[in-house]
């Protein structure tokens, strides 16, 4: 039989460990902003919380991968484990199925938010709970539940171990139910997400595309705001597919067209990439997470490699922004923005300059008043240009933002 020779084995293996090493940086990065945010968290910055933690599980899983294999049965070049070890590494791997599980809960949230226009206390009340509560239930519960039931075993395809025999010796006696298991632990989850994420990601930007040819024709900062959240849930979504896409191609093989270690060497392209794009989510993620406040950075006027450092790093900006004595302002769309409305903008933020609160109210103009009272997107507006700016990023733009509040509809 044909296998991988002992230098592509060594290839996916440092593979495997230098990304598990820069996502297990990337999600404690988030973890650390998060819990030390001043002012409180929102249910995005918990959703993330939750998903970076799952994700530090797995970048360890990915770390231990190809030194605690069984050394009796298997024939990787890295492999010192034993029977135990690789127990371990299955109740590892299969709780971190549930940092690809948040990525589709963080989908549901810009949906509910952005299209359904709940707002962050009823969602916090009404959905949250059961979110963070029943994920960490199954997902514990399913992982113990392999230690249980002594399911866990090295993977015939790439590295790694998880669920092998179910029940154990049936390989042998017939009757096995591997594959149904194996769906119910990671399949169902993983391919959920994978079919929600598209969709999801549609129903929320097409409604956001339609609010925001509405808003530019009257203020095109916003616009420019409601198109960069937009592009915030883009790179989500993106970094989702980057991470998981190859391990959904190779779990798909294996399950169905019984792909097995003699297969490997005619897919090795497939399992390094995927040693590579696999355990490199909490690394993307903190890119994604840290962008907002790098364009705001970068925005005062920040030199790139020092606003990339405090961006990914500093849980408050605002002493930067302090110190340059620059007013922040998000730069202008290309699709929407005029050249003379943005003059004009401009020149009423520097006349209220020495307000204490940067937040500056832009009128409303009757023929926009008018419009807004005999639309559905009030509501929209409002909400994406007050209460959702901390949940794209970690800290909210101080730019003029959208009133429709009582005192604009009035």
């Amino acid at each position: 039989m044909e296998t991988l020779s002992d230098n592509q084995e060594i290839v996916m293996s440092i593979c495997m460990v230098v990304s598990g090493l820069l996502s297990m940086f990337g999600s404690t990065t988030i973890v650390y902003r998060v819990l030390r945010k001043d002012g409180g968290t929102k249910p995005f910055d918990r959703l993330m919380l939750g998903l970076s933690v799952f994700d530090v599980i797995a970048s360890f899983s990915f770390v231990l991968t190809p030194f605690v294999l069984p050394r009796e049965t298997s024939v990787r070049v890295w492999a010192f484990g034993n029977k135990v070890s690789c127990s371990v590494l299955g109740w590892l791997s299969q709780l971190s199925v549930g940092a690809a599980w948040y990525s589709c809960l963080i989908s549901f949230f810009f949906l509910a938010t952005l299209r359904l226009r709940i707002s962050n206390v009823d969602f916090e009340v009404r959905f949250e709970p059961y979110m963070h509560g029943l994920t960490v239930f199954y997902f514990l519960f399913s992982a113990t539940f392999g230690v249980v039931f002594d399911i866990y075993g090295e993977n015939d395809l790439q590295l790694g171990c998880w669920v092998k025999e179910v029940p154990k010796g049936c390989d042998e006696d017939g009757g096995c139910l591997t594959i149904t298991t194996s769906f119910f632990m990671g399949g169902l989850p993983l391919f959920f997400t994978l079919f929600a994420l598209p969709i999801n990601y549609v129903l929320t930007f097409s409604h956001v595309r339609k609010v925001l040819k509405f808003v530019a024709r009257h203020n095109p900062i916003q616009a420019a705001h409601i198109r960069r959240l937009a592009e915030q849930g883009t790179l989500y979504v993106l970094a989702y597919f980057i991470s998981y896409g190859p391990q959904l191609v190779i779990r798909i093989l294996a399950a169905f067209l019984d792909y097995g270690r003699a297969d490997e060497p005619s897919i090795y392209w497939l399992l390094a990439l995927n040693s590579i794009c696999y355990p490199l989510q909490g690394f993307l993620n903190m890119f994604v997470y840290s962008r907002p406040n790098f364009l705001r950075l970068r925005a005062a006027g920040m030199p790139f490699w020092e606003a990339v450092r405090a961006a990914c790093f500093e849980t408050d900006i605002t002493q930067f922004l302090d110190r340059t004595g620059n007013l922040l302002q998000i730069r202008p769309s290309v699709h929407y923005d005029s050249s003379e409305e943005m003059e004009k903008y401009h020149s009423r933020v520097e006349s209220r300059k020495s307000q204490t609160d940067l937040r500056v109210t832009h009128l409303l103009s009757q023929e926009f008043k008018a419009a807004l009272g005999k639309t559905r997107m009030p509501e929209m507006v409002e909400f994406l240009s007050s209460e959702n700016d901390e949940d794209i990023g970690s800290v909210e733009y101080q730019t003029e933002v959208v009133d429709s509040s009582e005192e604009a509809r009035g």
